[in-house]
């Protein structure tokens, strides 16, 4: 393995570790302490790390989109090499952190009210019915 390859794959396992701790802050400001008093920064690191997971969930996926073009799934082969395993692990992380952000949504029976809740938890949520609509419909064509 290429020292870059290294490099960049401890890289991402810091966004990964600083993503879920931003996420388990996230659920303490919104159980124990007030949703308003979570760092603006950790809030907007959860909406711009879960986007660059996201990206990576679309190419796992093999969802492609040309300017102009519908929505069109790519094969998508499944290897050992380092960069598509680490891409299948950040995939299905990412699918995990949604969904149990709306199962710890539902359990607050789904309010938005950002004086009780941190607005990135629905965004996560919200986030799951997208891509699993997104799936269905590339699917679907």
């Amino acid at each position: 393995m290429k020292p870059k390859h290294i490099l960049i794959g401890i890289i991402a396992l810091i966004g990964i570790g600083f993503f879920t701790y931003a996420i388990f802050r996230a659920i303490h400001y919104s159980n124990i302490v007030s949703p308003d008093s979570m760092p603006n920064f950790l809030n907007w690191s959860i909406v711009v790390l879960g986007g660059a997971l996201a990206t990576n969930l679309g190419a796992v996926l093999g969802i492609k989109f040309e300017k102009g073009k519908s929505f069109k799934l790519r094969s998508v082969r499944f290897s050992t090499e380092p960069k598509l395993v680490f891409q299948m692990i950040f995939a299905f992380f990412y699918v995990i952190v949604m969904l149990v952000t709306m199962i710890y949504w539902g359990k607050l029976e789904w309010i938005d009210d950002p004086a009780k809740i941190v607005d990135a938890l629905p965004l996560l949520s919200k986030t799951l019915i997208g891509v699993i609509i997104g799936t269905i419909t590339v699917l679907t064509r």
